[in-house]
C-alpha cells in the first residue's frame, strides 16, 4: 500500500513552500500527495440546497483560481495530485481518511509571526497534533532548495520515547539526511548520568545505518548554548514528540520552535505520543 502524505493547503504565503517540499517527499519515496483546503466560509444552515450548491460552487471555482497556477509552478506536469476542496472541518475529514496503522504523513505550514509566534506553534497545527497523533511535518516560508543531513531528535529519560513511530518516520525520512543527533537539556533538577545514559542507551540502536549522536546543553545558559550552536545552519530538521518535555514545556517549546524553526526557516516533525 502507498503511503499518503496529506498537505493542509490554505494558499498562504507558506503554501508554495509546503508543495515544494511535499514534492521532494514524494519523490523521494513515491508518496501519494492529497492537498486539502478547507473552505474558510462556512456553508450557512438555514440555506436552502440549491443556495448552498451555488456558495459551494462559487467557492470552489474561486479556490481553484489560486491552486491551478500555484501546483503549475511547483509540480509542473509530471505530478498526478488529488486536490480536495472540503465543506467540512480538516480534523474531521482526516480522522476518517487517515491510515489506523500510523505510516500516512500531514503536511502544513508553521506560521511563526505576530501573535502566532506567542502561542508557540499556531492553532492548526497544535490541532492536528492533539487530536490526531500522526506523524506531523510543519513547514516555515522561505524554505529554499532544503537539503538537511541530520535530525536533530530532543529527548529526556523523564518522557517515553515513542520509538515505534520514531521507526515509521525513519523509512521515510530526506535521502540526504546521514545523522541522527540525539539532544537533552539539563535543568538543575535533573541527573545529568541518567540523561547520559538514556542518550548512550537510545542512540545504539541501528536506524538504517546511519551516524548516532548526543549532546547535552545544561545550566543557566543552555538555550544559548543551543541557539549559538545551530544558529545559521539550516542542514537539519528539528524532531519534537507530543507529550515530550520539548513538547509540553511552553518555555523550552517556543525557544526551540522560534529559534530553530521559525527564525532559522527549518522543518519541524512532531512525533506522535
Amino acid at each position: 500500500m502507498i503511503r499518503k502524505l496529506y498537505v493542509l493547503l490554505d494558499f498562504s504565503v507558506y503554501s508554495k513552500s509546503e508543495l515544494q517540499l511535499a514534492k521532494k517527499w514524494s519523490d523521494w519515496y513515491n508518496l501519494e500527495i492529497i492537498v486539502l483546503h478547507e473552505m474558510e466560509m462556512p456553508l450557512p444552515t438555514m440555506a436552502s440546497y440549491e443556495q448552498r450548491l451555488i456558495i459551494l460552487y462559487d467557492q470552489k471555482r474561486e479556490v481553484s483560481k489560486l491552486w491551478f497556477p500555484l501546483v503549475e509552478e511547483v509540480f509542473g506536469n509530471t505530478h498526478l495530485l488529488k486536490f480536495e476542496i472540503l465543506d467540512e472541518p480538516l480534523i474531521s475529514y482526516l480522522k476518517k481518511h487517515l491510515g489506523s496503522s500510523g505510516e500516512d504523513l500531514i503536511m502544513m505550514g508553521l506560521k511563526g509571526s505576530g501573535k502566532l509566534k506567542q502561542i508557540f506553534i499556531g492553532s492548526m497545527v497544535n490541532m492536528v497534533v492533539e487530536q490526531l497523533n500522526h506523524i506531523t511535518i510543519a513547514v516555515p516560508k522561505n524554505l529554499g532548495d532544503f537539503e538537511p543531513n541530520q535530525l536533530l531528535v530532543s529527548v529526556h529519560p523523564k518522557f517515553d520515547f515513542n520509538e515505534d513511530a520514531f521507526e515509521q518516520l525513519m523509512e521515510v525520512i530526506p535521502k540526504s539526511i546521514h545523522t541522527v543527533q540525539f539532544m537533552s537539556v539539563v535543568t538543575e533538577d535533573d541527573d545529568k548520568e541518567e540523561i547520559r545514559k538514556f542518550l548512550r542507551q537510545i542512540s545504539s540502536s541501528n536506524y538504517k545505518g546511519l551516524k548516532c549522536k548526543t549532546a547535552i546543553f545544561s545550566g543557566n545558559d543552555a538555550f544559548a548554548e543551543i541557539k549559538n550552536h545551530f544558529s545559521g545552519r539550516n542542514d537539519f530538521i528539528l524532531v519534537l514528540q507530543k507529550g515530550s518535555r520539548s513538547f509540553s514545556d511552553k518555555i523550552f517549546r517556543k525557544f526551540m520552535v522560534n529559534e530553530l524553526v521559525y527564525d532559522g526557516s527549518i522543518p519541524l516533525i512532531i512525533l506522535p505520543s
